[in-house]
């Protein structure tokens, strides 16, 4: 789960490690877009613990 500035987020060299890991297999939840800790708006605020949850439970209910 992601978490940073929107600057960071977007970044090419951030994008293309995102894409490389994405194709490697690994699952990513979010980053989600709001109030961010530097206190601006935007993409790269860490996504809620519930929907990280559920994305775990989605993944281990499959390799049962």
């Amino acid at each position: 789960a992601p978490a940073m500035n929107s600057r960071m987020w977007a970044n090419p060299i951030v994008q293309a490690n995102v894409a490389t890991l994405t194709k490697l297999g690994f699952r990513m939840v979010g980053p989600a877009t709001g109030r961010l800790a530097c206190g601006t708006e935007g993409a790269g605020r860490m996504a809620e613990p519930s929907e990280i949850i559920a994305a775990i439970e989605a993944l281990t209910d499959n390799k049962q």
